[in-house]
């Protein structure tokens, strides 16, 4: 049996071929992932890192989340900024993680991109 919990990392930019995600699409979409990973792997979950997110979205996370399971709520993180394909990564993503990860996340996508 193993400790090690895992950060799941969701990025939302568009990208040539798919549409980023609505903001009033994301509460489910966060809401049924984290359940899954959760329901999937129990205590395994420590974090799940999505942006970058229109600003309206953090807004409505604030508004429902006395409404969801505490777990769920601190386990989300929601990091704002411009969600188009030719965007960088949000400046705030690295309180999250490390920058050596942000570089190889941002290399993956963009190889994605280029093919």
């Amino acid at each position: 049996r193993t400790t090690d919990q895992i950060t799941l990392v969701i990025d939302v930019r568009s990208g040539h071929g798919w549409a980023n995600i609505k903001a009033i699409h994301l509460l489910p979409f966060i809401q049924s992932t984290v359940k899954l990973l959760s329901d999937l792997h129990p205590l395994r979950l420590e974090r799940c890192v999505i942006f970058p997110v229109p600003k309206v979205a953090n807004m409505i996370w604030k508004a429902v989340t006395p409404f969801m399971g505490k777990d769920t709520v601190d386990k989300v993180r929601l990091i704002s900024g411009p969600a188009g394909s030719n965007d960088g990564v949000p400046m705030k993503l690295s309180e999250h993680l490390d920058d050596e990860l942000i570089r190889k996340l941002e290399e993956t996508r963009l190889s994605c991109l280029s093919k």
